[in-house]
């Protein structure tokens, strides 16, 4: 793996004047752009200068302001996704930051996109942005009981991310969901497909099973790059059988032999920032959970008639003999 603590090395040989070699690229006309132009409708002079100047753990998705880490946490993963490693993997508990890290670095990729492959100082060979997720859901549906054609049924299940995309992206996210550079690309449909020139976004991938990422990671094509987001914790994983579950297994793997061009960074609880409450509810229920593993569930504190202690139900006797009409 590369090294962690270098977060400036690939920014700064592209700043040195070294290039990028290779093919030509196989989406160029889908993209619409000739050689040595710029993005079509995307940013100014002024964002390009942003983003040669920019922070080891900042990302430049518009030409007003910078994304900035707020947790230490955070910073971490920052510079690790600006290492621009081909694979990365991010994980945290809910509310860490995890989505809004991986969109902004993907937008900031295709703001940054030059079809010139001679010449890609301070550029990147990213034209379009593929959304993916584990059809597993909480209930055991899968995606097939939603109403509507395929679009219709796999935007649910990327949501988030593309709420994230359309905060960072403001009026060009119509523009880029119509032509094409933002997709939305079913999770079993990867195997077999290529996707160059392509930042790929898989989500929830402790949904996913540990046969499925050798599927999925061998999608990274030419000129590509892939972050997978998920969280360890076993109570996030709605797979039938929590051992399935190939996420830890997969990161571990990596970590453990140390593979160039693949980087990891943990979030944890310290840095959830959606909400107080939720950093309250994951961090009670861990410990919770740590101090009753492999032990019967313990039963809830002494019931008096039937009710928790302390509970009062006079509410239920009254609208007993509320009117009907008395219902709002």
């Amino acid at each position: 793996m590369g090294n962690k603590n270098s977060v400036t090395s690939k920014r700064d040989r592209r700043r040195e004047g070294k290039t990028i070699s290779g093919t030509a690229l196989e989406f160029q006309a889908q993209a619409g752009n000739t050689q040595g132009q710029k993005p079509r409708g995307l940013q100014t002079a002024d964002y390009y200068q942003m983003v040669a100047e920019k922070a080891p753990n900042e990302f430049i998705v518009n030409s007003r302001k910078p994304i900035k880490p707020r947790t230490k946490g955070q910073d971490n993963a920052f510079r690790m996704l600006n290492e621009d490693y081909d694979l990365s993997f991010l994980t945290g508990p809910a509310g860490s930051g995890k989505t809004i890290a991986a969109m902004a670095k993907a937008v900031e990729s295709l703001n940054t996109y030059r079809a010139d492959i001679n010449d890609m100082t301070g550029y990147s060979a990213i034209h379009r942005i593929l959304l993916a997720k584990p059809p597993v859901s909480m209930n055991g549906h899968s995606n097939g009981f939603i109403k509507g054609g395929q679009k219709e049924k796999e935007e649910p299940w990327v949501q988030a991310m593309l709420n994230e995309l359309k905060d960072l992206m403001g009026d060009e996210y119509g523009p880029a969901m119509k032509d094409g550079r933002i997709q939305i690309v079913s999770f079993e449909y990867l195997r077999g497909l290529n996707y160059p020139n392509s930042f790929l976004v898989l989500d929830e991938a402790q949904n996913a099973h540990r046969k499925d990422f050798y599927a999925v990671t061998s999608r990274v094509a030419m000129y590509s790059k892939m972050i997978i987001l998920g969280d360890l914790n076993p109570l996030q994983c709605d797979l039938p059988n929590v051992s399935d579950s190939g996420f830890h297994r997969f990161i571990s793997a990596m970590e453990q032999n140390d593979m160039e061009n693949i980087g990891v960074a943990h979030l944890s609880n310290d840095d959830i920032v959606r909400c107080p409450l939720v950093k309250r509810i994951i961090s009670n229920t861990e410990k919770f959970e740590a101090a009753h593993a492999n032990k019967p569930f313990p039963s809830h504190p002494v019931l008096e008639n039937g009710a928790p202690k302390g509970a009062r139900f006079d509410y239920l006797e009254d609208a007993a003999h509320r009117p009907a009409n008395d219902y709002h």
